[in-house]
């Protein structure tokens, strides 16, 4: 039960607090490659538990190396040659199961430690056998034993009542560390780093379709621009015809107006030549025409 209740205790520990520990040899030192400029950075000291250095001695690593001892372990612990069969990962439960014997003793003690060496019953013999040699050799005073026993069982049955109880209260307590110092913000850094994905991605869209974008408005330029080259032109055409019909109406009224008072000038002279006299004279000539004529005519 006590290494139970130690076990809990020690899962309270925020997992937000949780580290990745780098895994090297004492003073193993490493070259790393820079990623960036090509370059061979400064050959650096790695110790074991580096990250419990204080910062103002330890050397903050960059992302390139950082990345380098990643995957140097993964090649180390995760390659080819690891017996995951009889080696398997270590998983840390969330919680532990365990029988417990004199209701403090844990069972695993006597099933792993003691029962290759004493059998069965030989673990409850030792047990039984060490307390009556210390009341044999006078060790603890009678009177002391039988308080100190008193109060072990107390402890034990107080342990056994109430460390289930306990236990899940401890578990609460860790489920709800878990939540706050490790589920809420991971879900929270995924969903602002989810959200900023969608956000770059409709950037990266916008910025794929300003090509399209620019063509587009280029043709719709150069089709307006056409248009307003040909209506400027069908302008001019207008223009042009209606200066043309202008001058044509205006020759041919200057034409009319000559041709009429031309007419009108000869007809005027022409009526002013004849005289009475000469109408008769020219009456008369027409009658013998057409009497010279009706002669020779046949029928």
């Amino acid at each position: 039960m006590l290494s139970t209740l130690v076990s809990k205790t020690t899962l309270v520990r925020p997992l937000a607090n949780l580290r990745a520990i780098v895994l090297a040899r004492p003073a193993a030192t490493s070259a790393v490659a820079s990623v960036e400029s090509g370059e061979e950075n400064k050959v650096k000291e790695v110790y074991e538990n580096w990250d419990d250095y204080p910062k103002s001695v330890r050397e903050e690593l960059p992302l390139s190396e950082k990345i380098h001892y990643w995957k140097k372990a993964n090649e180390i612990f995760f390659g080819p040659q690891r017996d995951v069969k009889n080696f398997p990962d270590f998983e840390t439960p969330d919680t532990i199961k365990e029988s417990y014997n004199f209701y403090m003793i844990p069972s695993r003690w006597f099933t792993e430690s003691l029962y290759p060496r004493l059998g069965v019953s030989g673990c409850y013999s030792l047990v039984v056998l060490s307390s009556l040699f210390i009341l044999n050799k006078e060790l603890v005073d009678m009177h002391e034993m039988t308080e100190r026993l008193t109060t072990v069982i107390a402890f034990g049955f107080v342990l056994t009542k109430l460390g289930s109880m306990y236990g899940v209260a401890l578990d609460k307590k860790i489920n709800q560390r878990r939540k706050e110092d490790y589920e809420d913000p991971l879900n929270n850094a995924l969903s602002t780093y989810n959200t900023q994905i969608a956000d770059i991605t409709t950037k990266i869209d916008t910025t794929k379709a300003i090509p399209i974008v620019y063509e587009a408005k280029q043709e719709t330029l150069d089709l307006q621009l056409e248009s307003q080259y040909r209506q400027r032109i069908q302008d001019v055409y207008a223009a042009v015809k209606n200066r043309l019909d202008y001058a044509a109406a205006k020759e041919a009224a200057e034409r009319k107006f000559e041709q009429e008072i031309m007419v009108n000038w000869i007809v005027d002279g022409v009526k002013a030549a004849i005289t009475p006299q000469s109408e008769k004279q020219n009456f008369m000539t027409c009658i013998k025409n057409l009497q010279a004529l009706s002669k020779t005519a046949t029928v």
